[in-house]
């Protein structure tokens, strides 16, 4: 599907969406090795431009005017805000809640969780331990590559935006949507 002015913004998005997905952006990096994220060098602009979700996205806009384009911003900025509210609710749910849980019940039945886990054969602790932990860890990768891809989405659209954009922005005129289309707040 190609960009074009008679391709409802609705219909567009559902095209764009998939591409942009957590899912496709579940993807291991060797930096992460030395504790680094995966855009922390000199070539990120390269890394987000020449990714393949970008590649994919350029056929679907190259054809929208600014109008069109801008409006796809508006959506992929609300989109990014609610990508960032699934992963922090994701945390609290998954990671404060437990330990909030497990902090009370300690300081109401002191000792109680120790002592339970002490009564416990080591398999009955350390499998069901280790099966946690790397669902909590695949649970909380997929919601943050879904924020990645949301600001990937966002940035890619403002980018295409620019390289449209003569200097002279038909939208300078509304300081409020400019802040929530390139979330200036």
């Amino acid at each position: 599907m190609s960009g074009s002015p008679g391709v409802s913004d609705a219909a567009l998005w559902d095209a764009i969406a998939p591409i942009f997905s957590g899912r496709a952006f579940m993807r291991a990096d060797a930096s992460w090795l030395a504790g680094l994220a995966s855009r922390s060098g000199h070539d990120r602009m390269q890394r987000l431009t020449g990714s393949k979700q970008a590649k994919r996205l350029q056929p679907m806009i190259a054809g929208l005017d600014r109008r069109q384009l801008y409006r796809l911003i508006v959506r992929s900025a609300i989109n990014h805000e609610q990508a960032m509210s699934a992963l922090r609710l994701t945390l609290v749910a998954n990671i404060s809640g437990p330990i909030g849980a497990l902090v009370l019940l300690n300081q109401f039945l002191p000792g109680s969780v120790q002592d339970f886990l002490l009564s416990l054969p080591p398999t009955f602790v350390i499998v069901p331990l280790f099966l946690a932990i790397w669902t909590l860890i695949s649970v909380i990768w997929f919601v943050y590559a879904g924020v990645t891809a949301a600001r990937d989405l966002n940035h890619l659209l403002r980018l295409r935006l620019a390289d449209l954009d003569d200097g002279h922005s038909e939208f300078e005129e509304d300081e409020d949507a400019m802040k929530v289309a390139f979330d200036l707040t």
